[in-house]
């Protein structure tokens, strides 16, 4: 895998690709560049580089767009719905590896399982000329339920903790490493309600943590992460990063119903990271 500019263009004008191919999108702004409707392939490819050009500062880089798009008021769904149904931009599971959404500012926040961040802010316009979406139904069905958020969300932090950390922000990548920690425990607080058929703990079971033996096998033996340099807090907090990724698959299969493993995608950004 690579992070590189070129990749970043190439990634980019495909997604505005489609973004621009439905009928409801008006405009996409990204770094006071516009993309319009009527923009020809020409146009658009211009417009991405001049993007990217403004974008892409490390292999750590995002891109900021802003797509506004246009709601009839006799649409069977409404801008709240609507914001929800983000599979329709290509944003799932399938070719994302983390989601995460920030309901203050109608942002999405994407890295695609080909290493590519985007930080996507969502403008809903009334319009009574808007177009109905006929396919709607379809992608409201397809809205994942929360344990998939969660997961989008864990991996989603994981990458952007990967970042903080090569970027040497390491106060930001240390509290993010250690969220995803937490999340690993919220997934085994689920599994001991459903073996013991309740929310309420008044006492807890002596539980084994379920990331401790990884994170101390990694401490005890330091070439087990890969990823190590010769920073000793880079190495604290890669370790969590790592023992958080390996023990939230193992969780998240047995918790989540029909969830697929997501590490070996991140490993593999990690790798393009640390290159």
């Amino acid at each position: 895998m690579e992070l590189t500019k070129e990749k970043m263009a190439e990634g980019l004008g495909r997604f505005i690709g489609r973004i621009q191919a439905l009928p409801e999108v008006c405009t996409i702004q990204a770094r006071g560049t516009w993309i319009y409707k009527t923009d020809t392939v020409k146009e658009i490819r211009v417009k991405v580089a001049e993007i990217v050009e403004k974008s892409y500062h490390d292999r750590y880089s995002d891109v900021d767009l802003h797509v506004r798009a246009r709601l009839s008021p006799h649409d069977t769904v409404d801008a709240k719905d609507y914001m929800a149904m983000i599979s329709r931009y290509g944003i799932d599971h399938t070719t994302c590896l983390g989601i995460a959404f920030s309901p203050e500012n109608h942002t999405y926040r994407i890295v695609t399982k080909e290493g590519l961040r985007y930080d996507m802010g969502l403008e809903i316009l009334p319009d009574e000329d808007a177009p109905l979406l006929k396919d709607a139904q379809d992608f409201y069905r397809r809205i994942p339920g929360e344990g998939w958020r969660a997961a989008d969300r864990f991996w989603f932090v994981q990458i952007q903790a990967l970042g903080k950390l090569y970027r040497r922000d390491f106060l930001i990548g240390d509290h993010l490493a250690n969220m995803n920690l937490n999340e690993t425990l919220v997934l085994q607080m689920g599994m001991r309600d459903r073996q013991y058929g309740t929310t309420h703990h008044p006492y807890g079971h002596s539980e084994k943590l379920a990331y401790l033996p990884y994170l101390e096998d990694l401490r005890a033996h330091p070439g087990r992460c890969p990823y190590h340099n010769d920073h000793p807090v880079f190495n604290y907090i890669a370790d969590k990063l790592f023992a958080a990724g390996v023990v939230y698959d193992k969780l998240a299969e047995r918790q989540i119903e029909g969830y697929e493993k997501r590490g070996e995608i991140f490993w593999e950004i990690w790798a393009a990271y640390a290159s």
